[in-house]
This record gives C-alpha cells, sequence and structure tokens, in this order.
C-alpha cells in the first residue's frame, strides 16, 4: 500500500533542487495533519511560508456533490479544520 511519505519527500527534494538552483518556489498541494508538518520539516529554503485553505466540511460536501469526479472518499466527519 502506498503511503504518504514517498509524494511528501519527492515535493519536498524537488522543491529543495529548485531552490538551491536559484529559484523561487511555490509548492501546491493537498497536505494535511502530520503529514503537512513532515513536508515542511522536509523543505530546507528559507524564508517558508505555509498556506492552509480550510474550508468548512459543508463547504467541501457542497461543492463535491456538484463535481463530475470524487476527490473525496470515506468519512469527512470532522471537516477539513480537524485535520490541519
Amino acid at each position: 500500500m502506498a503511503t504518504a511519505a514517498a509524494p511528501v519527500r519527492l515535493g519536498a527534494q524537488t522543491a529543495n533542487a529548485y531552490h538551491v538552483a536559484g529559484f523561487s518556489v511555490a509548492v501546491q498541494d493537498v497536505v494535511l495533519g502530520q503529514v503537512l508538518t513532515d513536508y515542511v520539516a522536509q523543505v530546507h529554503g528559507r524564508p517558508l511560508v505555509v498556506v492552509v485553505l480550510t474550508p468548512r466540511s459543508d463547504v467541501v460536501f457542497e461543492r463535491e456533490a456538484e463535481r463530475s469526479k470524487v476527490a473525496y472518499r470515506g468519512s469527512f466527519d470532522g471537516g477539513v479544520p480537524s485535520l490541519v
């Protein structure tokens, strides 16, 4: 079974490589909870700014009901803010 570790590691390594090469890096991903903490710890470029958008669960449910694809599966009882 795949874990979040590989994508987090690869994302952080990519951000670090671009930073070392002299680029200002912006990474956009869906990363929550402990995985976000792990991700941030692996990004070495500074300054580092983390922005987390945390919609209420009712907003996520409404948005998902209107989409043709399924982005979130399973229980979503606590909403995104409980995962941050």
